[in-house]
């Protein structure tokens, strides 16, 4: 997740340094989606269709995540869509229903969240030389 607030705190130096409003939050849900949303708006002028011109702002939505989580947004979206236009209010059952894909495409989804900070603490600490090596050294040669 370290690219990723890396681009988020790009946009953000991009919208300051242009004086443009702009907003961001973290998003993780249930069913395992994990982004950053960040919100910029900008002035923009629009014209009807006799011409008359209107400053407006229009605000953009940025979606940053992982390309692994990508891929399992793209799966995890599906359920999403479905629950909620569903008549049904227990939106938890699936928790439970371990032979279900959404089981398996949701806690893959926080299982791929939890390694990618593994991994990003473990790159970390390689880059710092704090990480320690268990093997021992051959001194045979």
């Amino acid at each position: 997740m370290g690219l990723v607030l890396l681009q988020i705190d790009r946009i953000i130096e991009y919208a300051k340094f242009h004086k443009l409003k702009y907003r961001k939050y973290s998003q993780e849900r249930d069913d395992g989606y994990y982004a950053y949303h960040v919100y910029v708006s900008f002035p923009a002028k629009i014209y009807d269709i006799d011409w008359n011109a209107e400053d407006i702002n229009i605000e953009a939505e940025i979606q940053i995540t992982t390309q692994l989580q990508e891929v399992l947004k793209e799966l995890t979206h599906k359920f999403y869509e479905k629950q909620r236009i569903s008549q049904d209010k227990d939106t938890s059952k699936w928790k439970w229903d371990f032979s279900s894909s959404r089981f398996k495409v949701g806690y893959l989804s926080h299982t791929l969240h939890l390694l990618e900070s593994i991994i990003l603490e473990s790159r970390e600490k390689v880059l710092e030389g704090s990480l320690i090596d268990d093997v021992e050294e051959d001194n045979n040669g």
